[in-house]
């Protein structure tokens, strides 16, 4: 009997056996067993297909996996799957479908197929989870158009593996291109399907459309000689608006705050171009103070906001009634003078009668 070599390669197919006898070197006496080599065969199964799934965020999906195990083996028996990751970390839940992968967007996973009586022979099976990502959408919340017959053409930018489908505000299909025009009031949809991998994944996007008409300015409020006049602006119509009261500076808020006196050129009108409206008014008020010290800044003192009224009139009197000046409506103003000589710092008084009739006193400071 010889020793076997290291490694032993069996003589005959599938099972053979080796026969091992151990000998006592002082006696002689020895005992036999015999030991038998069975071949277990490598698993031969099938590469299977990448899986694809539609993105639920973030790169992350939900892979339908229940049937990967049984398209691994193809009706194959005595056989073993176990999952791995691309760093041979075990995934336990993997044929817990729906499976999330834990890699976004891309992962490789392992399948290793092993023999049940003899798992040190195994085959691996390579292949991706993809995320497929939704095809992107790029419609406004809501689009106007004017009242007067217009309409709103819009074109989706799209590719081969997409599917257009638009509707109506009743549900109906209005057309699966990728341009439409539209001209009706109320809400529509876009769904745009893309194809990948075998799978279709869904963008769903609502849009309104609305009709804008020429705003009509109902009322203006404000009040004369306040110390912090506002003007506010009442307006009627269906569209978005926006508001001015210089015919340049527009905002959305119908209201201005800290308004000065003097002559308003107010103006509704549609952002969209639908048409405007413009009423002029004149906010008559005065500055508290003047300072007559020829820097340009504040050297005159005048009723504000009467210069379309050239019937009205400006009396200035001392703290004694004693009449200073009178100045016409147009006037740049009083320049704190009397007969030549200039007048001292103090407060004086106004009276102003308007072209309606309605007369107003106050007083002012004369600050040098």
């Amino acid at each position: 009997m010889t020793s076997l070599p290291n490694p032993y390669t069996n003589i005959k197919s599938r099972s053979d056996y080796i026969l091992v006898r151990v000998t006592n070197k002082i006696s002689g006496c020895y005992s036999e067993n015999e030991v038998s080599l069975i071949t277990s065969s490598q698993p031969i199964v099938n590469q299977i297909s990448d899986l694809y799934a539609c993105d639920d965020g973030g790169g992350y999906a939900y892979f339908e996996t229940d049937q990967v195990t049984k398209n691994i083996l193809e009706g194959q028996t005595n056989l073993n799957v176990t999952f791995f990751n691309a760093e041979g970390t075990p995934i336990s839940d993997f044929t817990e479908s729906p499976f999330r992968n834990q890699i976004a967007f891309d992962q490789e996973i392992v399948a290793r197929v092993e023999n049940i009586t003899n798992p040190s022979c195994y085959t691996e099976v390579f292949f991706q989870l993809h995320t497929v990502s939704p095809p992107e959408i790029n419609l406004e919340d809501q689009y106007q158009i004017c009242f007067t017959g217009a309409s709103l053409d819009l074109q989706i930018n799209t590719e081969n593996n997409y599917t257009l489908t638009w509707f109506d505000p009743y549900g109906d299909i209005l057309s699966h291109e990728s341009a439409i025009s539209i001209s009706s009031a109320g809400i529509y949809s876009l769904s745009v399907l893309k194809e990948e991998g075998g799978i279709l994944c869904e963008s769903f996007k609502e849009f309104s459309l609305v009709h804008s008409e020429p705003p009509k300015i109902d009322n203006i409020s404000y009040d004369n000689f306040t110390s912090e006049s506002s003007i506010e602006i009442t307006s009627s119509g269906e569209g978005d608006f926006e508001y001015s009261i210089d015919g340049i500076n527009f905002q959305q808020s119908n209201i201005f705050r800290n308004v000065t006196g003097g002559h308003y050129q107010v103006t509704v009108r549609d952002r969209y171009g639908c048409g405007e409206a413009i009423e002029m008014i004149d906010l008559v008020n005065y500055n508290h103070f003047f300072t007559p010290n020829n820097d340009g800044i504040n050297d005159y003192w005048n009723i504000l906001g009467i210069s379309n009224q050239p019937n009205a009139s400006v009396h200035i009197f001392d703290r004694y009634g004693i009449h200073l000046a009178e100045l016409p409506p147009d006037s740049q103003g009083w320049d704190g003078t009397f007969k030549g000589k200039l007048m001292p710092e103090n407060d004086y008084w106004f009276k102003v009668t308007l072209e309606n009739g309605s007369i107003h006193t106050g007083h002012f400071s004369l600050l040098r």
